[in-house]
């Protein structure tokens, strides 16, 4: 009878993890889509992207790509949490150096960005990278 409740009650502790998780990684694709709309479509201010990285050609950042990019980067985070927490008692510090890591690397460090460019791209990154990262930690077993 207590190993049975343990289980229900370890079952419980992990669907309320993922929920709370499910609702950062919509909060930070929330946040990321909020402030694009607002910058590009409400304000006006166009944005724009290498075609491919180092690439002097450029295009307008669209809502779609944006879309997409939270997209991975959330559920991607998620999904790499949860397996390196099952894989290693470290899990989350391992995870937490790859955020780190992919947070730096993505951000627009090459020639060709404006400064208005630079700054849109680090909010939106340093927004989602925060959400994503201090949130997770707080849900985590062994933070």
């Amino acid at each position: 009878m207590i190993q049975q409740s343990q289980s229900l009650l370890a079952g419980m502790n992990a669907l309320a993890r993922a929920r709370t998780r499910l609702l950062l990684v919509l909060s930070a694709i929330t946040f990321v889509l909020a402030q694009w709309y607002v910058v590009v479509a409400l304000l006006g201010i166009q944005i724009t992207v290498p075609v491919s990285p180092g690439a002097a050609e450029r295009e307008d950042l669209l809502f779609r790509p944006v879309l997409f990019a939270s997209l991975i980067a959330g559920f991607g985070a998620w999904g790499l949490l949860e397996v390196l927490e099952r894989l290693s008692p470290r899990g989350l510090r391992i995870w937490t150096g790859i955020s780190i890591a992919v947070f730096v690397l993505t951000l627009p460090y090459m020639p060709g960005f404006s400064l208005g460019e630079r700054l849109f791209l680090l909010v939106e990154h340093g927004g989602m990278f925060s959400i994503i990262v201090l949130g997770m930690r707080r849900t985590c077993l062994r933070a």
